[in-house]
């Protein structure tokens, strides 16, 4: 069963299976309450009711590009508890469908390993586009990901990953760091 929760209405039991997971997977420290508060969340569920999967649609605040205001989300945190069941693609598809309901435009990171996946499940992937994709922080740092990843999207009407890669600009920046 596919769960979609805003981050401010996830139970005590959800935030802590989020939690648990992340750090299982990535070895990282609990999200912060502003952190789950911006953020969409995607369950599947056995029904039992157990977690098998899980992903995270981020708001990002509207930004510039090119003269146009835009609004994305980031897509990440995707995480199978039971890996090679199909139950990330499922999750991933049902993200899709709730995209297109809400006519977003997405955009995530990932790497080679999983880039694959990701296509399979229905999500396009751009290869040397991430390190175009920069924040600048509140004391006028310029940040990038030190990292070359694949971008995985999905259009919204906006057309936004069509206008960059029509324009082809040296950079895109956020209005947050891309760090998800």
């Amino acid at each position: 069963m596919l769960v979609v929760k805003k981050g401010k209405n996830l139970t005590p039991q959800e935030i802590r299976e989020v939690n648990e997971a992340k750090a299982r997977e990535w070895q990282i420290p609990p999200m912060s309450r502003h952190q789950i508060a911006v953020s969409t969340f995607f369950h599947l569920r056995n029904q039992a009711g157990e977690l098998l999967s899980l992903v995270q649609l981020l708001n990002i605040p509207p930004f510039e590009f090119n003269k146009e205001i835009f609004r994305l989300t980031g897509l990440g945190g995707m995480i199978s508890n039971i890996k090679g069941k199909g139950f990330g693609r499922e999750l991933i598809q049902g993200v899709i469908k709730y995209l297109d309901e809400k006519d977003l435009t997405t955009i995530g990171f990932c790497d080679d390993e999983v880039a694959e996946f990701y296509r399979e499940s229905g999500l396009p992937i751009i290869s040397g586009l991430t390190k175009k994709f920069v924040y600048y922080d509140k004391d006028g740092q310029r940040k990038v990901n030190d990292k070359e990843l694949n971008v995985m999207y999905k259009e919204g009407s906006d057309q936004f990953i069509s206008k960059i890669l029509k324009i082809d600009p040296k950079e895109v920046i956020l209005s947050r760091t891309p760090d998800w």
